[in-house]
C-alpha cells in the first residue's frame, strides 16, 4: 500500500487518542482496532520505503506522552538521519547515514529494528548495519503516542531542530508499506471504510510508487548463469565468418 504526497500532506496515527482527536471527535469507537491503550516499547520494528527528489524532510515521526521520540529525516543533501530520544541523554542519539543522496528519486527500503540498546539498520539490498545505544540512554519507548507520516502537526514538546530544519516545506513524494511493529499507518489511512485512529490532512493520493528499491546487489560469479570467466573463454563464433560454401553467416540481408 503505498501513497503520494504532496506538500503539506500528512498521515497521522493515534495510539493514545485524547478527547477531541479524530476517532472520539468523529463519535466513533476506537475499541476493536487493535490499538493498545498503553504502550510502553523496549523493541520495535519500523519498516518502509519511499521514493523523493526534495529534501529536507519528516519521513516517520512516532511521538509520545513523555519527550521520547524515534524520528527518520531526509537532510538538507538528501542523506537519511535517524534520531532516537528515549531519555537519559541531553541530546538525542542519532544515526547518520552519509554516504548516499536518497532523494534522489529511486525508490528505497528501510527497515530499522531495535532490541533494547542493539538498533539494525537496512537500507535498500545493502548489508545491515549495528548501532548501540550509549550506556546511558533508557531503553523503554514511554507511552507511545502517535506516528505522524510526512510532517509533523502536534501539541506539546517537540524537539525544536525536527521543526526548524526538517518540517517545512513538507515531504513530496511517496511512501509505501509503512509498519511499525503490526501497525500500518499508511494502510489505515487509505483502506479503511470504518473507525480509524488515523487521519489524514493535504492531499493523499493512492500509489504503488516507491514499491520496491531499484539498488541490488550484486550476484556471486558462481550462480551468475550470464558471468564469463576472463580467461579461458570459448565463444562460438569463430574469426573466420565464413564457411565452406561461402556463405557469411554472421552477415544480415536487408531487402527491400
Amino acid at each position: 500500500v503505498g501513497g503520494y504526497f504532496e506538500t503539506g500532506t500528512l498521515v497521522r496515527y493515534d495510539f493514545l487518542p485524547e478527547a477531541g482527536t479524530f476517532g472520539l471527535r468523529e463519535g466513533k469507537s476506537l475499541s476493536g482496532v487493535g490499538v493498545p491503550s498503553e504502550a510502553n516499547l523496549t523493541q520495535e520494528e519500523l519498516v518502509f520505503s519511499f521514493s523523493t527528489s526534495s529534501a529536507p524532510s519528516i519521513l516517520v515521526y512516532i511521538s509520545s506522552r513523555t519527550q521520547d521520540y524515534v524520528a527518520v529525516v531526509l537532510r538538507h543533501n538528501g542523506t537519511l538521519q535517524i534520531r532516537y530520544s528515549l531519555g537519559g541523554l541531553t541530546e538525542p542519539y542519532t544515526i547518520d547515514v552519509d554516504h548516499r543522496n536518497m532523494a534522489n528519486g529511486q525508490p528505497h527500503s528501510v527497515n530499522i529494528t531495535r532490541k533494547l540498546r542493539e538498533i539494525r539498520l537496512q537500507l535498500d539490498h545493502y548489508p545491515v548495519s549495528t548501532y548501540t545505544l550509549p550506556e546511558a540512554s533508557d531503553t523503554q519507548f514511554n507511552l507511545v503516542k502517535s506516528i505522524f507520516l510526512g510532517k509533523v502537526f502536534e501539541t506539546g514538546q517537540i524537539d525544536p531542530i525536527l521543526i526548524e530544519r526538517y518540517n517545512t516545506p513538507g515531504f513530496v513524494g511517496c511512501l509505501s508499506r509503512v509498519q511499525l511493529n503490526s501497525v500500518a499507518p499508511l494502510k489505515a489511512a487509505l483502506r479503511s471504510g470504518l473507525a480509524s485512529p488515523v487521519s489524514t490532512h493535504g492531499i493523499l493520493v493512492p500509489s504503488n510508487c516507491g514499491a520496491s528499491p531499484m539498488t541490488i546487489s550484486p550476484m556471486a560469479s558462481a550462480s551468475d548463469p550470464w558471468h564469463i570467466e576472463a580467461a579461458g573463454a570459448v565463444f562460438p563464433l569463430s574469426d573466420d565468418k565464413t564457411s565452406g560454401d561461402g556463405v557469411d553467416r554472421n552477415s544480415a540481408v536487408i531487402g527491400g
